[in-house]
């Protein structure tokens, strides 16, 4: 008869890696505590694999084996998570303009901001520009009032955006986005200005919490820009 004990390594690790996007995804728990109790399962993880070796080894293959194999796979999906990482600025505000990047205001009120400086800082603009090359400004040959309109009407197409301030007067509006398997909310904010005969739509996204955010931010720019292009062709 096998002792259940043996099973216990990877069933904790199965527990937590599939329970912390679970409980993220049901609203259950906040998103950070979420994502720490599916990154534990790495450790737990090692020992699965650590153990499932010894058991392979000393008393039973088939379960060792099994063990390993639990262990491995939070082991695997959170290596690929660091390798992309070390691609991209450990940072997690990010926006197109540099020299005047455009203000977080609605996005004080959420509590997940409360008592910060939502400035972009000083030091996250180099590492911006290092980082991300191509992130830009979008230049249009449209008045500013009408690529405002279509710009908040994109935001609002998109499933998962939240759109919480709208000022026509100063032509910027803010949102929010609640994405990914663990639900991080995180804060844009779109500014369009004249720009010759044209207009000059600037973004910025930040990450509510955590201080990398593996390039999601510039990767949100890119795809509301992408969004904004499909809308203005249709007009």
């Amino acid at each position: 008869m096998i002792p259940t004990t043996w099973f216990l390594p990877a069933l904790v690790t199965s527990i937590f890696f599939i329970g912390g996007p679970a409980l993220a995804q049901a609203d259950a728990v906040a998103p950070l505590r979420a994502f720490l109790l599916f990154a534990a399962s790495g450790l737990t993880g090692l020992v699965s694999v650590i153990f499932g070796v010894w058991l392979a080894a000393k008393h039973a293959k088939g379960p060792g084996l099994a063990s390993v194999a639990v262990g491995l796979l939070p082991l695997v999906v959170l290596s690929l998570g660091v390798v992309k990482g070390k691609d991209v600025p450990r940072i997690n505000d990010v926006a197109t303009d540099l020299t005047d990047p455009p203000a977080l205001t609605a996005a004080a009120s959420a509590p997940d901001n409360a008592g910060k400086d939502l400035a972009l800082p000083a030091e996250f603009k180099p590492q911006i520009t290092a980082g991300y090359p191509s992130l830009k400004p979008k230049v249009v040959e449209a008045a500013p009032e009408a690529v405002y309109a279509t710009a908040v009407a994109a935001a609002k197409g998109l499933k998962t955006w939240t759109v919480t301030r709208e000022d026509p007067a100063s032509l910027t509006f803010e949102a929010s986005e609640t994405a990914g398997i663990f639900r991080f909310v995180d804060d844009v904010t779109v500014r369009v200005r004249p720009e010759g005969a044209g207009s000059k739509i600037d973004m910025r996204s930040r990450s509510r919490v955590g201080k990398g955010d593996f390039g999601a931010n510039a990767a949100r720019i890119d795809r509301y820009f992408a969004a904004l292009d499909a809308a203005l062709s249709r007009k």
